[in-house]
């Protein structure tokens, strides 16, 4: 039986489609195809404990796993959900009618439990994009992508949890990001938090580590800072202000600008 998985991959600030194709048929084997690098190969391995780990079985024949498209170089581990869905629906160990409908991503622990995949935000944009009805997401990464209101968002923890909602059972609204433990305990931290300033801080922003990082090894060594982005919504998580002692700036630039904060000097040149 030849299932269909929906999944993304970054392409610098954007997402683009790839499909998990699993096929098993007579013969023997587990093969990965795809120009996948050795993040993704290893998540066989991965992706069979975990499903051990859960009482699935591995089905005794040639399991055909395709990332398309075939010349896109697909990398890290975010791809171990798909496939073990993808085996789980082809095996017919369980049916998962709501599969086709969302984009999926995650690393799968020995345990069955989910972990943290990177690039979330694109991946939300992409999903509202091709009209799936939603993304289902390690939960620490779906909280990055809280502020789209467009689609569905589901933070989860376990393989469990995954297959609730796509097996359209039950009523599977408390996973949504916004319902989660992990979501309220953000905002309780964010009210309890002592308020010091009237402006933006870094401390504000949830996720988008890479771009943090990227901003203050800019103001630490004096550099300029070129941003690229497709969409407001995109760069307006990213740019916040960087308090020095004199002076902050806290709304966007439009266009482009220099500023100096203190004795840094930032151009911001946005396409």
């Amino acid at each position: 039986m030849l299932v269909y998985v929906h999944g993304a991959k970054c392409v610098g600030i954007e997402a683009v489609p790839v499909t998990v194709e699993v096929d098993i048929t007579l013969g023997i084997g587990i093969h990965l195809v795809g120009l996948a690098d050795a993040a993704v190969k290893e998540s066989l391995l991965r992706t069979v404990t975990a499903l051990q780990a859960k009482g699935f079985r591995i089905p005794g024949k040639k399991i055909v796993i395709n990332l398309a498209p075939a010349d896109l170089h697909k990398q890290g581990s975010g791809y171990d959900l798909p496939i073990a869905l993808g085996i789980i629906a082809a095996s017919e160990q369980r049916a998962l009618p709501g599969l086709e409908k969302y984009l999926i991503m995650g690393e799968l622990g020995l345990d069955g439990s989910i972990r943290y995949v990177a690039g979330t935000l694109p991946m939300v944009e992409l999903a509202v994009q091709k009209g799936f009805k939603g993304a289902i997401l390690p939960e620490r990464s779906a909280l990055e992508a809280v502020d789209f209101d467009e689609t569905l968002v589901f933070g989860v923890r376990t393989l469990d949890d995954v297959l609730r909602i796509l097996e359209e059972k039950e009523d599977a609204s408390d996973l949504l990001i916004w319902n989660t433990e992990c979501y309220g305990t953000a905002l309780r931290e964010e009210r309890e938090r002592p308020s010091t300033a009237d402006y933006m801080d870094f401390a504000d922003i949830l996720g988008q580590e890479s771009a943090k990082r990227g901003v203050e090894i800019a103001a630490a060594g004096g550099h300029n800072l070129i941003e690229l982005c497709a969409s407001f919504r995109l760069y307006k998580y990213v740019y916040c202000s960087i308090t020095f002692p004199s002076r902050f700036i806290a709304e966007p630039p439009s266009t482009a600008s220099v500023f100096d904060i203190n004795y840094f000097s930032f151009n911001f040149v946005y396409i």
